[in-house]
Parts: structure tokens; sequence; C-alpha cells
């Protein structure tokens, strides 16, 4: 299996300064849902079809976070629409794990936003969606959280 095909070996990111990214290819990547898989809720065909791969990051103190997955070339333009969502517990697909779900059927980015993420290790599924598969970006950005820790 490659790399991050599922959750016993997702790609751990590691923050260079406030930023974890990477680059990948859902293209020869397996689809690791089911179709009665209550998660990812945003999409029934990244459920049934979509080629997925896990990445994981850790926090140590509290932050908001924004996760950005953007599908590059080639194919020029692209023909992949990818589907985000992040799961607490990576292998839990129940919806109170869910802690974010993006997608559409576009080559639009997609983007997950969390204010006053607490520490922990997340698992981001980056996913595809309507059939499509592809190269992509992911980008996870940290900075102080917004709200005051108590």
């Amino acid at each position: 299996l490659q790399p991050g095909e599922n959750c016993s070996n997702a790609i751990a990111l590691t923050f260079a300064g406030n930023v974890a990214s990477a680059t990948g290819d859902t293209t020869t990547a397996f689809n690791d849902n089911a179709s009665a898989d209550p998660s990812p809720s945003c999409s029934s065909s990244a459920k049934t079809d979509g080629r997925d791969l896990v990445y994981s990051y850790t926090l140590t103190a509290a932050a908001d976070v924004n996760i950005t997955l953007t599908p590059t070339s080639p194919p020029a333009p692209t023909t992949y629409a990818p589907g985000l969502y992040v799961r607490s517990v990576c292998a839990d697909t129940s919806l109170p794990n869910q802690l974010a779900c993006v997608a559409s059927f576009s080559s639009a980015p997609q983007t997950a936003l969390f204010s006053n993420q607490q520490p922990g290790t997340y698992f981001v599924w980056v996913d595809s969606t309507g059939a499509t598969a592809g190269p992509f970006s992911l980008t996870i950005t940290r900075n102080p959280p917004s709200i005051a820790p108590t």
C-alpha cells in the first residue's frame, strides 16, 4: 500500500513554523469508505467510489487551524474534484467524530476552518468526488487561538 492509503499508515505532517504541507495524488489510491458509512457526510460519491488518502497533524496547544486542499495539474485544467474531511479518530465514521466535511463537484479548492482547536492528533482525509482523482496540494496553517484559553 502507498503511504496514506488507510489509517494504519496515515502520513503524519509536521509543522515548520506554523505551516504543515504535502503534495499527493489520489489516482492510484483506494476507496476506504463504505456507502453505509455516516462519514463523509458531505459527499455520497466520496463514500461509494472516492479514492482517498489519510494525513494527520498534531497540535500541542490550542490553535486556529486552516486546512486547504487544492487540486493541481496535470492534467491542465485539472478534472479532480476534491473532498476534504477531518476526524478526531481516524477510522471512526460516526458523525460526532467528523469535525469538518467539505466537497463540491468542481475543481475548486476545499477549506476547513477550526477556531480554538484543542491539543490532540487529527486526521485529514483527502478524498475524491464524482469518480474523479488526481494530484493535489494540502496546506495546514495554525495560528494563535482567536478565543483565549480559559
